[in-house]
């Protein structure tokens, strides 16, 4: 891949900060507050709405994303299932790499609850451009808000926008290295003449899983190929159709990784003396 474009295209979070906080996870009586952020996450948050702050365009009392923007989503399905229009539920796009890669991870490490065989061998990270200002209806500004848990962003043809945080699997088995992203929620077939699909990455899951408890490792490095030519990844998309059986699933995604299990010492036992006579 050529470095420069790769650079231009797959854009990180501008938010660099790493914390060790489970953003989800309360105590009895925080649980007592559903929009309730922790306190450590709170300065991630406010920078993340000066970002905003600088990329939206505000006309009067409206907020836009402009033309231009880049807006990212993960899938382990092939075609874009949002092309359906029977899908009626909203879907979520990334502003960054960071949070669209890795929930590829999140959703191959799900598949055990829907499955027992053929499981993803592989991810597809596909990169739209919007062709024109995109209305933001509801601007989320705390992390523990699932737009799906709003009316406002349920409604059919209402944006949202709101910063997310990065799992490096699911929220359950996710290692404690956090990160803060953006999500922006929509109902794509109502906002499709207004994203052009431009480029199609193919991502390695087991690439993620292996390096997921490395904090300093770039999410770059789970992309195995790049399609810029959409016809192209139509000739080779049977390179991508191979899938996994549950024992090499099992091994690659459940399985303890090397080293985390403690080894039993043995104990030691106390030779008796022989008696001097």
């Amino acid at each position: 891949m050529n470095s420069l474009e790769t650079t231009k295209s797959l854009l990180s979070s501008p938010v660099s900060d790493i914390i060790e906080k489970h953003p989800i996870k309360k105590t009895l009586y925080e649980s007592l507050f559903p929009t309730f952020d922790h306190k450590e996450w709170l300065p991630l948050v406010q920078k993340m709405k000066k970002h905003y702050d600088k990329i939206l365009i505000k006309r009067g009392e409206k907020l836009y994303l402009p033309r231009g923007t880049k807006l990212f989503h993960g899938s382990t399905e092939y075609p874009f299932l949002g092309n359906n229009p029977n899908i009626k539920r909203i879907t979520f796009f990334g502003l960054d790499i960071d949070i669209s890669i890795w929930y590829i991870l999140e959703l191959v490490r799900l598949e055990h609850f829907k499955k027992r065989d053929n499981f993803s061998q592989y991810g597809f990270l596909y990169l739209f451009t919007l062709t024109d200002d995109l209305e933001i209806h509801k601007l989320i500004e705390l992390i523990n808000i699932n737009p799906k848990d709003t009316r406002k962003c349920g409604k059919v043809g209402n944006v949202c926008l709101h910063p997310q945080v990065v799992f490096r699997g699911t929220t359950d088995d996710s290692p404690n290295i956090y990160k803060l992203s953006s999500e922006v929620t929509l109902h794509y077939p109502v906002y499709k003449s207004q994203l052009s699909l431009d480029r199609v990455y193919v991502i390695d899951p087991l690439v993620l899983e292996q390096n997921k408890l490395d904090r300093e490792w770039n999410v770059r490095n789970a992309v195995i190929r790049r399609y810029k030519n959409l016809d192209n990844l139509k000739r080779d998309i049977g390179m991508y159709s191979d899938t996994l059986d549950a024992k090499t699933y099992i091994k690659n995604y459940l399985s303890p990784p090397k080293g985390s299990l403690k080894k039993k010492r043995k104990k030691k036992t106390k030779r008796k003396s022989k008696k001097k006579i």
